[in-house]
């Protein structure tokens, strides 16, 4: 049973350093944990971590920045299944988000933000499972990856946090 576990943990090490790798090498201060990887980025306290994979579930990325927002915004994939999700801010319509469910506490905001990167927030949540959340205390990107952990070409990881950084950038 000792060794069972060693192994799982080993291997789950394994796959959350070689999935946080291309965002870590911008990261000097970055430390690795169990399920997470914490760091500081520009004065802002940033949490990274990953899941799925489980029963040939697709693997995920999360990254988590705290920093202060001044409106509560959702964005996820249109699915055909009704999303329904509790504790999120009313929906929103936003010109060309067919495609995306948005919610938020500010329609000018929201409008702003789709106005300036909305096409980096359309190219980065594309599947049902990603996931753009803005709170007050943080910025939350969760992106599914395709790729399994083994391979050497991962970039979504890197879009993830691209997107990440770039939202709390612009909200300054």
């Amino acid at each position: 049973m000792t060794f069972v576990l060693s192994l799982i943990f080993f291997t789950h090490r394994s796959r959350t350093r070689k999935l946080l790798s291309p965002i870590a090498s911008e990261l000097p201060d970055a430390q690795l944990a169990f399920l997470t990887m914490n760091a500081s980025w520009n004065g802002h306290a940033v949490k990274l971590s990953t899941g799925g994979g489980g029963r040939s579930g697709p693997n995920y990325v999360v990254v988590e920045i705290s920093a202060s927002a001044p409106a509560r915004l959702s964005v996820w994939k249109r699915t055909w299944f009704p999303n329904i999700r509790l504790f999120v801010p009313p929906r929103v319509d936003v010109p060309g988000t067919a495609d995306h469910i948005v919610r938020s506490d500010n329609a000018e905001f929201a409008h702003r933000m789709f106005d300036d990167l909305g096409a980096l927030i359309q190219t980065t949540i594309t599947r049902r499972q990603d996931l753009l959340a803005i709170t007050a205390r943080r910025v939350y990107v969760r992106r599914t990856i395709e790729d399994t952990w083994r391979d050497e070409h991962n970039d979504g990881a890197r879009e993830a946090w691209t997107l990440a950084t770039r939202i709390v950038e612009y909200i300054g």
